[in-house]
């Protein structure tokens, strides 16, 4: 709900992450706000803005898809950035497993957003701190930035799985199954025109 029906105004509520390109993103801590308050009459008062946005609330929770409430509860959520737009990232299940993305770039493609996404498992280690993180940046390299609510910032960089090592126990039984299929069809007896060529080449001369 706007908070300019209360009669302030916030301002610098998205940016722009390339001014060449005039991308612009919505201003989720990036970048400070500043609130003008009784900038013009108000429509209702903050009391009724807060019971509103409460009711709001819980409507929006009621009625989301399971995967969008389970995303919220997750204590990653809001924390991971994306180093080249600006957006926070979001919990997305795949074949190869859970990873977290960038909505720009999962939406969009590299035209948008050149980066990339982190396998939850490397996030995972960094959960007995977690009270302690203000923000996970993910920058290029695969490199993250964290920063600690007293100050400190570390920089630790993951390890890209390689294919044999991504691949679940069902592709590679499905894999398997195209190789036996393959042999079993390179391996199967041939007749037709071959029987035939044999037949010819083994009949008697004075036949001819």
């Amino acid at each position: 709900m706007n908070p300019t029906y209360t009669g302030d105004l916030l301002l610098q509520k998205t940016f722009r992450t390339d001014h060449l390109t005039k991308h612009t993103v919505k201003n989720n801590g990036e970048l400070q706000q500043f609130l003008v308050e009784e900038a013009h009459e108000a429509i209702v008062s903050h009391e009724e803005f807060a019971l509103a946005q409460e009711i709001r609330e819980k409507r929006a929770e009621k009625h989301a898809p399971v995967e969008k409430r389970y995303d919220a509860r997750h204590p990653l959520s809001s924390l991971i950035i994306c180093g080249c737009c600006g957006a926070h990232y979001r919990r997305k299940a795949t074949h190869g497993g859970v990873t977290w993305i960038c909505p720009i770039f999962n939406k969009e493609g590299k035209k948008a957003c050149q980066s990339k996404a982190v396998p939850e498992h490397i996030l995972l280690n960094l959960l007995p701190e977690i009270e302690s993180i203000s923000s996970i940046r993910v920058e290029k390299n695969n490199k993250l930035i964290i920063t600690y609510r007293d100050g400190r910032s570390e920089t630790h960089t993951w390890r890209d799985r390689s294919r044999a090592e991504s691949w679940t126990p069902e592709m590679k039984e499905a894999a398997r199954e195209r190789a036996r299929k393959q042999r079993s069809e390179k391996n199967a007896p041939h007749g037709g025109e071959k029987g035939d060529l044999h037949a010819k080449n083994h009949s008697n001369p004075s036949d001819t």
